[in-house]
């Protein structure tokens, strides 16, 4: 299982981008790290091959 981390958008953050569990969410991995300003949007599987994962990653930041 996969999940993607989008971040609070005030300040970079080490926590963004995509984490992954092996099992049933007890211990996450980070797998995909840009940068303390990229989050990850969404991720969707590619219907001909499972083992494909395509993520959206985007730059963000809130400004006052």
């Amino acid at each position: 299982m996969s999940s993607s981390a989008l971040g609070t958008g005030t300040r970079p953050q080490k926590s963004r981008g995509v984490w992954r569990t092996e099992d049933g969410g007890k211990t996450w991995k980070l797998v995909l790290f840009v940068n303390g300003n990229t989050g990850c949007s969404g991720l969707a599987m590619d219907p001909q091959d499972p083992h494909i994962l395509f993520a959206g990653m985007w730059q963000w930041k809130l400004r006052p």
